[in-house]
């Protein structure tokens, strides 16, 4: 299953993906997420649910492949350091390999059908899994200890692609790990520190369904 930039008009994405009508325009979807990042950017701040918006905008498979690997694209330069993101010593060393061989594996597996790819990708996953596989048992119940975001977030797309049976799902959970942050004023959720990775989704998904950048969607007045 390769992905492909679906060409979309106002009324949603009918003809581009086998007729598919969506009941809300996908650019009043993406307008609406927009708004999120303004506000969010004011200082807002709004339940991750928020984000559920983004199944829809991904109920094709293809819409969800492309999605999820922008994602694990992203979390993948989170590891590296010419990029400026600030990632301690400990955490390149330990995750950088494992997430450039997944990454390698998910372009393999893209591209090709062969049997041999899906094995490669499966060990990627397994490997992913396993460094970060400590649970903590906590009032609530068990969580998992996470130490990289970005390998979490890789480890999802290659899961993903093992199993696209879930793509809006999977789509919801992985923009929600990437975007969700933490701060004692706010709680848990889209805070104002989500704004910038917010954005960097909806810059995505305009320049993939619309084919235009978000500047110039929000620059025309919607009809």
């Amino acid at each position: 299953m390769k992905a492909r930039a679906g060409p979309v008009g106002m009324g949603g994405v009918a003809g581009a993906h086998g007729g598919r009508v969506v009941s809300i325009p996908v650019e009043d979807r993406i307008r609406r997420l927009a708004a999120t990042v303004t506000s969010l950017r004011q200082g807002k701040s709004f339940s991750i649910t928020k984000l559920t918006v983004i199944k829809t905008l991904c109920a094709n498979p293809e819409d969800a492949q492309a999605f999820v690997l922008h994602v694990a694209r992203l979390a993948r330069e989170q590891l590296d350091e010419k990029h400026g993101y600030r990632v301690s010593k400990a955490e390149l060393e330990k995750f950088k390999k494992p997430v450039v061989r997944a990454m390698a594996a998910v372009q393999r597996h893209v591209k090709s059908s062969q049997a041999a790819d899906a094995v490669a990708l499966h060990a990627c996953f397994s490997e992913l899994l396993s460094l970060q596989n400590q649970h903590r048992n906590v009032a609530w119940g068990t969580v998992r200890i996470i130490e990289s975001m970005p390998a979490l977030l890789v480890e999802k797309a290659t899961r993903f692609l093992l199993d696209p049976e879930q793509g809006p799902r999977r789509a919801y959970e992985i923009a929600r790990d990437y975007c969700e942050r933490y701060d004692p004023s706010f709680g848990t959720g889209l805070i104002p520190a989500s704004a910038p990775r917010l954005e960097e989704l909806v810059e995505f998904l305009s320049r993939y369904h619309l084919r235009r950048s978000l500047r110039k969607v929000l620059d025309t007045k919607p009809t």
